[in-house]
């Protein structure tokens, strides 16, 4: 199989954005280091466009949980303070 997995786009300097695992099966975390995140939030979408899931969050590491959705590729979004920071693909498998 082939996975394309390293396909993020960070918009604050100094921000690093992990996901792993990725590909994920049951879950997978999603880790910010470089800068302080106050107000987060992040949404995930299937490749229609379509927003699946919101999540508030104010650390710098949290964990997607969505034994719901259906294996294949999806897009997340980060924003702080009402502003882009990180764009990135995740694969379900």
């Amino acid at each position: 199989d082939f996975y394309l997995t390293n396909t993020s786009e960070v918009f604050l300097p100094n921000l690093n954005v992990e996901v792993f695992p990725n590909p994920f099966s049951e879950q997978t975390t999603i880790q910010l280091e470089g800068v302080e995140l106050e107000h987060a939030q992040f949404q995930l979408f299937n490749v229609n466009g379509q927003l699946l899931e919101i999540q508030q969050f104010s650390s710098n590491q949290f964990i997607l949980k969505n034994e719901k959705l259906r294996a294949g590729l999806y897009f997340y979004k980060i924003e702080t303070k009402g502003k882009l920071t990180a764009t990135g693909k995740i694969i379900k498998r």
